[in-house]
Order: C-alpha cells, then sequence, then structure tokens
C-alpha cells in the first residue's frame, strides 16, 4: 500500500494475514493418501488452512484492512494498493472484488471511502467521464472541492459532468498558470469557494452568459474571489434579451446587407444563420440566442 502524505512524498507499507487453522502435514498426508517424505522435504512440517468463509479475496483485503486501521492511514490518501500479482489499479474480478470488499468494511467503521471506490461512484452514479472521475477522485482536496461544489450545483442528469470538466479544464488551468507547478492540491487555497463556481455555471446553464462569457467571468474571480453575478452585473455581461435592443440591432444588419436579407425571404434558410451571426457580432456575443432567432423571423 503506498498512501501519500501531506507533503506528497510516498510511504509504503506491507500486511500479510495469516489463516486461522493450523494443519500437521502428516495428518493431511494420511487423509489423502500423498507420500509424506516427499511432501515434508519441500514445504515443511504444517500449513495454514482458511477458514470456512474466507477465501483470496477476504485474506486479501484483511490484510489491505489491517494495515489502514494499524497504522491509521487516512484511506482518501491511499494512492496505491498492491494484491499480490495484482493491484488496484487493475479492473481483473478479483482486484474489483477486494477492492469493495475493503471500501465497504471502511464504510462500516465511518471511514471515508477510498479513490477508486469514489471513481467508481462519479461514473457510475453522478454520469462522469472516466477520465474526470480519475482525476478528481485521485486527490483528495480536489475531490471535496468537486463534491461540495456538486452539491451546490445539483445533481440532475449533466450537471456534475459539466461541472467536473470545468474544473478539470478552467479552474485547474487558472491554477497551473500561477507557475507553481501542477500541484493539483492548491485547489483548497484558491478564491473560488466551491459555491461560487456551482453559481457561475448556473447562470451559464440559464443562459444568463455564454460560454465565453463565464470563462471571463471565471477568470475575474480566480483574482478577487468576487461572486459571479456581481462581476456579471458590473462589467454588464450578462446575455440580451430585450426584444427593443435586439430589434435595433437586426433592422440594422438588415440595412447593411440588403441583398441578402432579400435571399432569405426569397426561401433561403441558410442566410438566417449568416445574420444570426450578425447580430451576435453587433450584440458583442451577448444576444440571448433564442431570442434573437424568434425576433430575426418575425422583422422579415
Amino acid at each position: 500500500m503506498r498512501p501519500m502524505t501531506a507533503s506528497g512524498i510516498g510511504i509504503s507499507g506491507f500486511a500479510a494475514y495469516l489463516p486461522p487453522y493450523r494443519v500437521r502435514l502428516a495428518d493431511w498426508c494420511r487423509w489423502t493418501g500423498n507420500g509424506w517424505d516427499k511432501i515434508s522435504r519441500v514445504v515443511g512440517d504444517s500449513f495454514r488452512m482458511r477458514g470456512p468463509n474466507e477465501n483470496a479475496y477476504t485474506m486479501a483485503a484483511t490484510a489491505a484492512l489491517r494495515l489502514i486501521l494499524q497504522y491509521q492511514i487516512d484511506p482518501r490518501s491511499v494512492g496505491f494498493l498492491a494484491l499480490g500479482t495484482e493491484s488496484s489499479t487493475d479492473n481483473s474480478s478479483g482486484a474489483v472484488i477486494v477492492k469493495g470488499i475493503v471500501n465497504e468494511a471502511l464504510v462500516r467503521r465511518g471511514l471515508p471511502e477510498m479513490p477508486w471506490r469514489k471513481q467508481e461512484r462519479y461514473v457510475r452514479e453522478w454520469g462522469v467521464r472516466p477520465q474526470e472521475a480519475e482525476l478528481l477522485a485521485g486527490e483528495r482536496s480536489l475531490a471535496e472541492y468537486f463534491e461540495e461544489a456538486a452539491q451546490a450545483f445539483g445533481l440532475a442528469p449533466g450537471r456534475p459532468q459539466l461541472l467536473a470538466q470545468w474544473i478539470a479544464t478552467e479552474v485547474l488551468a487558472l491554477l497551473y498558470q500561477q507557475g507553481d507547478g501542477q500541484d493539483v492540491r492548491r485547489i483548497a487555497q484558491i478564491k473560488i469557494a466551491p459555491a461560487q463556481l456551482a453559481a457561475l455555471l448556473t447562470a451559464l446553464q440559464n443562459q444568463s452568459v455564454n460560454n465565453n462569457t463565464a470563462k471571463q467571468v471565471l477568470a475575474a474571480m480566480f483574482e478577487t474571489g468576487e461572486d459571479a453575478q456581481a462581476i456579471i452585473e458590473r462589467e454588464g455581461l450578462a446575455m440580451v434579451s430585450d426584444t427593443s435592443v435586439l430589434d435595433a440591432a437586426i433592422q440594422a444588419a438588415f440595412a447593411a446587407h440588403p441583398q441578402e436579407r432579400a435571399r432569405l425571404q426569397a426561401g433561403e434558410g441558410k442566410l438566417l444563420g449568416f445574420f444570426m451571426g450578425q447580430v451576435m457580432r453587433r450584440m458583442q456575443g451577448r444576444a440571448d440566442p433564442q431570442t434573437a432567432r424568434t425576433r430575426l423571423q418575425a422583422l422579415l
């Protein structure tokens, strides 16, 4: 087992589990009809035998659990767990079974789940893609940030994945730009609280801002720690759905391109996208797309 310390230095430990029953080889040979002389030269005079409710999986899990409990290791910091010829990074049936037994035993004791169980939960229950789930679950502070933000943002289908994507790309990109390397544990020190990130993504989903504007707001939040809504209002970044403002932009686009308007009126539908682009450019990308499209069609 290789957990990570607070300083990022790996430490390791080893645990073995001895089955409870000791059997004399002489007795075993008598029961099975095997030759005592040959076996005694290879094995010795006795061996250990597992109990009636034990198997290779439960014994491996017991050894790992004892190591965690004996050395008071925080399960969230375990980065690697060796299981004989396999490890916690394998997807073999044996590794999956042992990991499940260990994690269930920890949960019964009121201890935190291990990173690989957290990763599986993000994928299975929250719909997060495996690559983001692995990144977020692999570091305790990052997982805690993500989970707190997810509770604020909501767990409706698609929301955890959108949040995971923004943390894994936009937030960490800002963190890395600070020049202190790629230590994701520093996310616990950034000025953007998890609930603030959730509020920004709520504004994005509600179409109060578009994607590019949301990234601009995030960068400002990263520098100042301000709420997204305060930045949006102060900088005038909200999407515009006021029909009088949109109509003025549409009429200006029509006036600048009369021939294209005539072709659109004649049924050349692809020019609707052309005029949407013109309106968006005049509105600096802040026109509400659905309202702008509706007004474009109405003013033709």
